[in-house]
């Protein structure tokens, strides 16, 4: 899940260093690569209009994506009937993400082996 975009994240973050800074720019980029792998789906112009709303995703157009799931899980946890079917099963991988994220921050710290 969340472990496998670490490569194209870190990779982005080392080669783009205002992405650093920028979660805008850094979503859409990511989106981007993504688009790369998918663009034969599209014809000229649903592939530029993709890519302009990338480039109006980047400098800030749009809501944060993260902003608005935040509000979304606040609202279902207050608000049990606007919950979905998904949101019992989300709540079950919570404890497997939750797994991962502390395996990810033991991990770190070692690099070829070695503690860095």
């Amino acid at each position: 899940m969340i472990k496998n975009l670490e490569p194209l994240i870190v990779n982005l973050l080392e080669h783009h260093k205002e992405l650093r800074d920028n979660d805008y720019r850094l979503v859409a980029n990511v989106y981007f690569k993504y688009l790369e792998n998918i663009k034969h789906r599209f014809g000229d112009a649903e592939y530029q209009g993709v890519i302009q709303f990338l480039s109006m995703f980047a400098g800030g157009d749009f809501p944060n994506p993260g902003t608005i799931t935040r509000c979304r899980r606040k609202i279902q946890e207050l608000e049990p009937e606007l919950r979905g079917k998904m949101y019992d099963r989300r709540h079950q991988q919570q404890t497997k993400v939750k797994k991962e994220m502390i395996n990810w921050e033991q991990t770190a710290f070692l690099k070829n082996n070695e503690i860095l």
